[in-house]
């Protein structure tokens, strides 16, 4: 998920001129959809104010999706997209 982090860190370098690097998806969390986000943000909650993310995929693909929710859990933060279930949050391990 692409938007803020840390300059020291090289997973940031962003891939477009507008594009910053806020966290990596981890797993898919639950039956709804949702996704565990390692985040690298001071303030993950603050997704939840974009009307959406590009999310590059482990095979280089981008797509937008359209943030859904935000909350943390357990020092990670929970991420639901519009339009992902289940299976569809499996597909996003691992994108960044």
């Amino acid at each position: 998920m692409q938007e803020a982090a840390p300059p020291e860190d090289d997973r940031a370098a962003p891939a477009h001129d507008d594009t910053v690097l806020v966290g990596e998806i981890a797993a898919p969390f639950g039956i709804r959809g949702e996704v565990k986000m390692i985040p690298l943000l001071r303030r993950p909650e603050a997704l939840a104010a974009l009307d959406a993310v590009r999310v590059r995929l482990p095979d280089g693909a981008e797509r937008s999706l359209r943030v859904a929710s935000v909350r943390p859990h357990q020092g990670l933060t929970l991420v639901r997209f519009d339009g992902i279930d289940r299976d569809g949050a499996e597909g996003l391990r691992g994108a960044q």
